[in-house]
C-alpha cells in the first residue's frame, strides 16, 4: 500500500501546473520566485518529515479517530470543522479552475451551467466512494495520464522557441527575497501528504526511504512550472498577462505525431483527468471529515449524512461560481495557500499532543 502514499504527492504536484500556483511564482519572477522554489521545498519536506512520523504512531487510524480516542471532544469537533472546510475549499478552487478553462478552451458554446452541473454530477457520486476505491482510482489515472503530461513538459523546454536568455533573466534574481505568498505557492505542491489525516485508515506504515524521489520530482515540477512559460513568453514583460501560464504555454507548441498537432488539446486533456483526481481525494477527505462530527440523518433507516454533505458541496460551487469572478478565486486561493504552511505547523502540534496523551494513558 505504500505507493498509494506517493501516489497522493504526485496528484497535488502535477494539479498545481495547471492552477494558480505558477501564477503566483511568475507574477514575483523578479522579485524572490526564484528562491521560493529550494525555500519551499525544504519547508515541505520538513512538514511532511514529521507529520509522516507521528501520525504514523496511530496506524490503521484517521485524524477523526485519532482526536476522538485521545482528545477532548470540543476539540475534536472544532478542529475537524475546521479541516473539513479547508479540504472543501483546496477542492472547490481546483474545480472552478477547472470550469473556468472548459469554458474558454474546451466547449466555449456549452452553458457554463451545465458544465459547472457534469463535474458536480461525476464528483459528487464518486466522493462517496471507499476510501481504498478512491486511491485504486488515484493509481489508475497516474499510470495512465502522468507520462504523457512529462513528455509535454520535457518537450516544451526542449523546444525550438524556447527561450534560453529569458531564463537566464529569471536566474539573475537568485538574490531576491521571496514574499510569504511565493515560498507558499511552492510548498503547497508538497502537501499531499496532508491527506492522510483521512487515508492513513489504509495504512500500517509508511516507508520513506523513496522520499529523496519526491524531492527531485518536486524540485522539477517546480522548474518546469515556472521555465516553460518565462521561456516561451519572456521574463521581463508578458508572461505575468496570463491567467493560466501554462494553458498559453502549451497552446503554443506543436506535436507532429500523426493526428495529434496541437498540445493544447492533449495538455488539457491530460490534466482534466488528473485534477479531477485531485478533487476527488479533496472532497473525499472533505465528507469523511464532515461525516464524522455530524450526528446520523436517517431516512427509511438509512443513513444519508454523506448524501446531504455531497448535495451541499454541490450547492455551495453553483453559489460561488456565480458570485465570484476569476479573479476573485485567485484572491482568495491566494490568501487560503498563505494560510497553509501554520496550518500545517499547528497540525503537527495536535498530533505532538495526541503523541503526549496517548503515552499518558498507555
Amino acid at each position: 500500500m505504500n505507493r498509494f502514499f506517493y501516489y497522493l504527492i504526485i496528484v497535488n504536484m502535477i494539479t498545481n501546473v495547471l492552477t494558480f500556483i505558477p501564477r503566483i511564482l511568475l507574477n514575483e519572477r523578479l522579485t524572490g520566485g526564484l528562491l521560493a522554489i529550494p525555500i519551499g521545498t525544504i519547508v515541505g519536506m520538513g512538514l511532511m518529515y514529521f507529520f509522516i512520523k507521528q501520525i504514523s504512531k496511530f496506524p490503521g487510524m484517521g485524524l477523526p479517530e485519532i482526536l476522538e480516542k485521545y482528545l477532548p471532544k470540543w476539540f475534536k469537533n472544532i478542529y475537524i470543522f475546521f479541516n473539513g472546510f479547508m479540504w472543501f475549499y483546496a477542492g472547490i478552487f481546483t474545480l472552478l479552475s477547472l470550469i473556468t478553462i472548459t469554458k474558454v478552451f474546451i466547449s466555449p458554446d456549452m452553458s457554463g451551467f451545465l458544465i459547472t452541473g457534469m463535474f458536480l454530477l461525476l464528483l459528487c457520486f464518486y466522493i462517496l466512494m471507499p476510501s481504498k476505491k478512491v486511491l485504486y482510482a488515484t493509481e489508475l489515472i497516474i499510470i495512465l495520464n502522468t507520462p504523457f503530461i512529462l513528455l509535454i513538459l520535457i518537450k516544451a523546454i526542449f523546444n525550438e522557441y524556447f527561450s534560453w536568455d529569458a531564463v537566464r533573466i529569471f536566474l539573475t534574481h537568485y538574490r531576491e527575497l521571496p514574499s510569504w505568498s511565493a515560498i507558499s505557492a511552492a510548498t503547497f505542491i508538497y502537501f499531499g501528504f496532508a491527506n492522510l489525516i483521512i487515508f492513513n485508515r489504509e495504512f500500517q506504515k509508511i516507508n520513506l526511504k523513496w522520499l529523496w524521489l519526491i524531492i527531485l520530482f518536486g524540485l522539477q515540477v517546480l522548474l518546469v512550472t515556472t521555465f516553460g512559460p518565462i521561456g516561451f513568453h519572456g521574463a521581463v514583460r508578458g508572461v505575468e498577462a496570463y491567467v493560466f501560464p501554462w494553458v498559453s504555454t502549451a497552446d503554443s507548441m506543436r506535436m507532429e505525431l500523426g493526428f495529434v498537432e496541437r498540445v493544447l488539446f492533449i495538455f488539457l486533456l491530460l490534466h482534466l483527468n488528473i485534477s479531477l483526481v485531485s478533487i476527488l481525494i479533496h472532497w473525499h477527505v472533505s465528507l469523511q471529515l464532515f461525516k464524522s462530527i455530524f450526528p446520523k440523518f436517517k431516512v427509511k433507516g438509512k443513513n444519508i449524512i454523506s448524501y446531504v454533505i455531497s448535495a451541499f458541496f454541490a450547492i455551495m460551487t453553483f453559489i460561488i461560481d456565480a458570485l465570484t469572478s476569476e479573479n476573485n478565486h485567485f484572491d482568495i486561493m491566494k490568501t487560503w495557500i498563505n494560510g497553509l504552511i501554520p496550518a500545517a505547523l499547528f497540525m503537527n502540534i495536535v498530533l505532538l499532543w495526541t503523541i503526549r496523551r496517548k503515552k499518558k494513558y498507555e
